[in-house]
């Protein structure tokens, strides 16, 4: 089973990190780390409530309360914690707790 994940590293690429084209962002290295982590905090907290065709149109969390489907909202989240993310530390650890799925880390 595979999954397209969109991640942090397309605002870096935006931005201009080290190794990606661009151009710097001008900001400096410190701010430039916050304003990454700070995007990555709020796209994954929408991640949860976005309806995904991997889940047959259900959002992750709607899913992660089906039986059926929390392997599978499971496999999401670990491909997301597999999936380099320019730079930004992504800790999940909140997400498995909030969808009730730590007994599948």
């Amino acid at each position: 089973m595979r999954f397209r994940l969109s991640t942090p590293d397309d605002v870096a690429r935006g931005i201009g990190e080290p190794g990606h084209a661009g151009g710097g962002s001008g900001l400096p290295p410190e701010l430039e780390a916050q304003v990454l982590q700070q995007f990555a905090d709020r796209y994954y907290r929408g991640w949860l409530d976005e309806e995904l065709p991997a889940l047959a149109g259900r959002t992750p969390r709607s899913a992660a309360k089906l039986k059926t489907q929390r392997a599978k909202v499971a496999a999401l989240l670990r491909e997301i914690e597999r999936t380099p993310s320019g730079g930004v530390a992504v800790d999940l650890g909140w997400m498995w707790e909030e969808l009730g799925l730590s007994d599948l880390r």
